[in-house]
């Protein structure tokens, strides 16, 4: 995959009492657009999602924190997942932290670190915590940050333009998480939303085989099962997977060989592919 890295130097006004204005630095990474991508979901337990992205995507650094704004609508909350891809050679070994708080500049209420050595090329990284309470409908922030990388060998977090998730905003500090400035007031980008999912149960304890109590077993699927080039529609023989009976079109997805975190098979999920499986009994 072929990716092209260019910088924007932008010159912001960070306006805080008592000091003067600050010049700051932010760079995004261009990558891929309308790519296919790997759905393994995770059921059971997802809340708050905006997973549109343009193919582009934020430098993850220790000088330069990120962090996306949500309300959940569920007392609990257990893990998070964001999007992230790797461009060029990061060095081996880099941590990726993501905490939970309830303001920018506030204490962690859950704290979890992922080695990002695990990004081959893009993936949506899980990060699982102990289970914390939140109030539903109250202002939350994921921030991200990293110990490594620099130049053009970094990780990124993706973003979607035209405000995509109307929940929460996106925010960058270039100081290690001291001030913040929202990306919406710059100019430079069209009301970007960091891409992300965020969990009530971890996800590796959430629902069983469909149809049954939920035995503590998580379900997954890998699409291994399917016949290369088999369109996923809702025929008898696409496992349960149908087309979302949804007020906007929508369209089945083909299983591939060409993207995958497992071998052989994944799904292409590309347009207006909008494909669910539907469960019973499920529980949190």
């Amino acid at each position: 995959m072929f990716k092209k890295l260019f910088g924007i130097l932008v010159f912001g006004l960070l306006i805080a009492t008592a000091l003067p204005a600050v010049g700051t630095m932010n760079e995004k990474v261009s990558s891929i657009n309308n790519s296919p991508v790997t759905f393994q979901p995770l059921v059971g337990g997802l809340d708050q999602q905006q997973t549109k992205q343009d193919g582009m995507g934020f430098y993850i650094l220790p000088s330069q924190w990120l962090a996306q704004g949500f309300k959940p609508s569920v007392e609990k909350l257990a893990a998070v997942q964001l999007y992230i891809f790797k461009h060029d050679n990061p060095p081996e070994g880099i941590e990726i932290t993501v905490s939970i708080r309830e303001s920018l500049n506030g204490i962690d209420l859950a704290v979890a670190n992922e080695n990002a050595d695990q990004i081959e090329d893009y993936k949506w990284v899980t990060f699982n915590f102990p289970e914390i309470n939140v109030t539903p409908e109250q202002q939350y922030y994921i921030i991200c940050r990293s110990d490594g990388g620099s130049g053009m060998d970094v990780y990124c977090w993706f973003y979607g333009n035209d405000n995509s998730y109307d929940r929460g905003d996106a925010w960058m500090s270039a100081d290690e998480g001291n001030i913040w400035s929202k990306f919406e007031t710059d100019p430079n980008y069209n009301y970007p939303d960091l891409c992300f999912k965020t969990y009530s149960k971890k996800t590796n304890d959430l629902v069983s085989e469909p149809g049954q109590a939920s035995t503590g077993i998580a379900w997954s699927e890998n699409f291994d099962s399917y016949t290369l080039g088999q369109l996923l529609d809702g025929t008898p023989d696409d496992g349960g997977w149908k087309l979302c009976d949804c007020p906007y079109q929508s369209d089945g997805a083909y299983v591939v060989d060409d993207q995958f975190l497992s071998t052989p098979h994944s799904v292409e999920i590309v347009g207006y592919t909008d494909i669910i499986h539907e469960f019973t009994r499920i529980f949190g």
